[in-house]
Parts: structure tokens; sequence; C-alpha cells
């Protein structure tokens, strides 16, 4: 990786990353009160706005912030162009919504969610504003600046949001919270990118850019798709509290803080960084290795520790009525991990420009999931998650082979990158099992915090002593990023 390059990815991911670890405790630590101060059916309408909202929102997207960072040339006027092509568009859904919530509110038989759904259009707007300065910060591997924006965001969501439900208002907190959460991080976004979109545009050469963007957005419009027919098929048939069940279990599986810091820099890092080094197999080889083994570094013990404990973090953390999400998040384990551990693939075909593969996968996905879902059902809200993660699963393991291949890696060598975590976790495993059979009869509070103990020390002994590089990359990257300091004083 040339040096510049390294520069700015170690020096934005730390200020990425430290910024959003303390933003992101808050967030999850307001969403743990606001689930002792509304009830699982309040989660589930607001789910069920999201999946209208989302589903026009599929439509909104044509991919074109993603190919600004994947181009490495483009335009004052192309990007003139994009700007002004999303708000467009944007407005233009914004008044489709106000018409379409009437039918949403009659499909899931619920009257409330008709101004729900008009107010969380707003945020088609906010988005749209903020797409260029976000693609430009990313190209730019500038996440100090994009960090401050998303982490005023995150601040000024959890605050409204934790005042509207001490207030009283029930799920008005939520979509109090979504709403100011985009205009938020879109007006910040637009300052700290410094930009401003001029008048003169032009769409030549756009032609293979929009083919590009509209690939990349077919993905994940699917991917938003699949999370859309869940909440409906789980709405419809087994009603709200089950839906808001269903709901949490993805939030508190998919959204820790650990797996939420991860997942945020991994995807910020990736794309700007495997655009820029496309054509250079030996260094995408290396930094797909190396992102590849921190990752399993936290999540797989993460998720294997959700597993092990989650009947009493479930008591403790959320209260009883929460105890039927503790099976979700057991089964839930398998597909998140797979989830996080295969999120450098989709960035590495989108760079090398292959973003199709993603797509056909994701199109046969999502008929799978539909049929297992359909099949599922009549076991509750259990059935459809086993259909979900065993479908979801498959797909994200084959994702990593396509990857795999693409770089000329061998399976064997991705294994032996992550073979340290593999077995510190199995490890933390058993230590977690002991304990917890160990303190079977004290309270849940007391045995959670001596597994949680427990497995924390016997895992991060054996990193240190079964991959003495950890500690090695560790002091490399204290030294790159004071390093620059040191030169610039």
């Amino acid at each position: 990786m040339p040096s510049d390059l390294r520069t700015r990815v170690v020096s934005g991911t730390f200020w990425f990353g430290a910024n959003r670890l303390w933003t992101q405790a808050i967030s999850w630590a307001s969403t743990l009160i606001l689930a002792r101060l509304l009830t699982p059916a309040e989660y589930g309408l607001v789910a069920m706005a999201v999946s209208v909202v989302t589903v026009m929102r599929l439509l909104q997207e044509y991919g074109l912030g993603v190919a600004i960072v994947q181009r490495k040339h483009l335009s004052a006027e192309q990007i003139n162009a994009i700007f002004w092509t999303y708000v467009s568009i944007s407005a233009a859904f914004t008044v489709v919504a106000f018409f379409v919530a009437l039918p949403a509110a009659a499909f899931y038989h619920e009257p409330r969610l008709t101004w729900v759904v008009r107010i969380l259009s707003l945020t088609f707007l906010a988005n749209a504003v903020g797409t260029v300065p976000y693609s430009l910060l990313t190209k730019a591997i500038d996440l100090r600046r994009r960090s401050f924006a998303e982490s005023a965001a995150a601040l000024s969501s959890s605050a409204f949001t934790l005042a509207f439900a001490f207030l009283g208002y029930g799920f008005w907190a939520l979509v109090a919270g979504q709403l100011v959460s985009a205009i938020v991080r879109n007006m910040a976004l637009w300052y700290f990118s410094g930009w401003t979109p001029g008048r003169h545009t032009t769409f030549e050469g756009m032609g293979a850019l929009f083919r590009f963007g509209l690939t990349v957005a077919g993905t994940s419009g699917i991917n938003q798709l699949n999370n859309v027919v869940q909440t409906a098929v789980v709405g419809r048939a087994l009603g709200s509290q089950a839906l808001g069940y269903y709901a949490e279990a993805l939030l508190l599986g998919y959204d820790n803080p650990a797996q939420r810091l991860t997942t945020s820099v991994i995807n910020q890092v990736s794309l700007p960084v495997f655009s820029e080094l496309q054509d250079d197999l030996p260094s995408l080889q290396h930094y797909f290795l190396r992102i590849s083994k921190y990752l399993a570094l936290v999540v797989l013990p993460v998720q294997a520790g959700i597993a092990l404990v989650a009947h009493d973090a479930v008591r403790v953390v959320l209260g009883v009525k929460w105890l039927p999400i503790a099976s979700l998040l057991q089964i839930l384990t398998l597909g998140a991990t797979l989830t996080v551990l295969q999120l450098p693939v989709a960035p590495l075909l989108t760079s090398r420009g292959k973003p199709y593969i993603a797509f056909r996968l994701s199109l046969w996905t999502a008929v799978a999931v539909t049929g297992g879902m359909l099949c599922g059902v009549s076991f509750g809200v259990v059935g459809v998650m086993v259909a979900v993660t065993v479908v979801a699963s498959a797909r994200r393991m084959w994702m990593l082979v396509v990857a795999l291949r693409e770089l000329q890696l061998p399976v064997t060598s991705y294994l032996r990158n992550i073979q340290s975590s593999l077995a510190a976790t199995a490890l933390m495993a058993v230590a977690v099992w002991g304990v917890g059979v160990m303190f079977g009869h004290s309270l849940a509070v007391t045995r959670l915090i001596a597994q949680i103990s427990a497995g924390a020390a016997v895992y991060g002994i054996s990193i240190l002593v079964g991959d003495r590089s950890v500690s090695s990359d560790v002091r490399v990257l204290a030294a790159s990023i004071l390093t620059p300091k040191a030169q610039n004083a």
C-alpha cells in the first residue's frame, strides 16, 4: 500500500473509530433505556412504517454516490448533475409518500401508520442533500470530518428520542429520533465537506456511470427489500408484538456496539481503498487478509458471547417482557458472524468493476429467503428467524468464496489468517459455559458479570499468547498516527 494511502487509512480509521466508539455507546445506551419505556408493539408499529419508507427509498437510490467513490475522475459538472438528480427525484418521492401512506396503513390494519409514514418520508429530502458531500468525504478517506457529522446526528437523535419517550409520546419518540438524525447528519455533512453544488451540469459520459450505479443500487435495494419482506410477513401474519420482538433481536444481534463500530469502520474504509488499489492485486490481497483478520478478532467472540449469555443478558438489561427474544438472538449469531466476516467482499467486487456478481447473488437469495419465510412463519417468529438465517448464511459463505477467487487466494490462506481468533473463541466459549455452570444458582446479574469477565479474560490472554502479531500491529498503528503529527510539528 502506498505510504500516503496508508497514512490516510490509518489516520481516518483511528479518528472515525474513536468517534464512533463513544457515540455508538451513547446511542446503544439510549436504545436500552427506550426498550424499558416503550412496548414491543410500539417498536413494531415504527418498523412497519420504516418498511414502507424503505420500499420507496429503493426507487430513489441510483448508486451514484458509490460511483463517485469508485470512479477516479469525475468533472465538477458531472457531480453537479448527480446532486440535482438526487434532489429532484427525492422531492417527487416525498409527495408520492404522502398518498401511499393511506394504502400502507390499510395493508397493516393500522390507521396510526398514515402520519408516521408521511413524516418519515421527509428523510428523503434530507438524505438527498447529503449524498454528494458524504461521497466526496468518503472518496478522500476524510473520515475524521465525516465522523463528526455522523456523531452529531447520533447524539441529537438520542436526545430527542429519549426526551419524547420520557414525556410520554410513545412511538412518536422513535419517529422524532429518525427525522432529527437525518436532518442533522446531512446538514453537518454539507458543512464539513466544504462543497456546494453549481448550476452548470453535464450528462456527457453519464450513461456508464448510471449503469454502474444502478447495479450497485440494485444489490442494496434487493437486500433492503429482503428486510421489508421480513417485516411485512411477520407483521401481517404474527402481529405487531411478534414484529417488535423480531426487530429488537435484529437490532441487538446486528447492531450491538462492537459490531456496529466494526461494520462502520470497514464499510467506510474498504471501498475508497480498494478503488484506489483496484489494479494492484498483491496490495488487494494483503489488505483483504488484514481486514478479515481483525474483523474475526472482534466479531467471533462477540457473537459467541451473545449466544452463550443471551437469556441472562435480556433478563438483566431489557427486562422480563423481552425474554422471548433470547432464543432469536441465539439463532441470529451465526448469520451475524458471517454478515460481518464477508463485509469487505461487496466493496472489493465493486472496486474491481464487478458489482453484478453481488447483484445476482442477492437476487437469488431474495427468492430463497421469501420462500423460506413463508414456510417458517407457521412455526412463529422463531421459524422465520431460522429460515432467514440459514438462507442468508449460505449466501454469505458463497460471497466469501467468490471474493477469494477474485483475489486468487486459496481458502486455506483465509482460514490460516483467522485461526488465532477461532482458537481463542473456542477457549472463551468453554470458559463462559463453565462459569455459567458454577454460578447456576446465583442471581442472573451475578452470573452474567462472572461469565463476561471470565470470557473476556480468557479470550484476551489467548490472543496475546497465540498471536504475537496483534500487539506488534497495535504499536505500528500508534506510530502511524503519531508520526504525521511529529512531522507537522
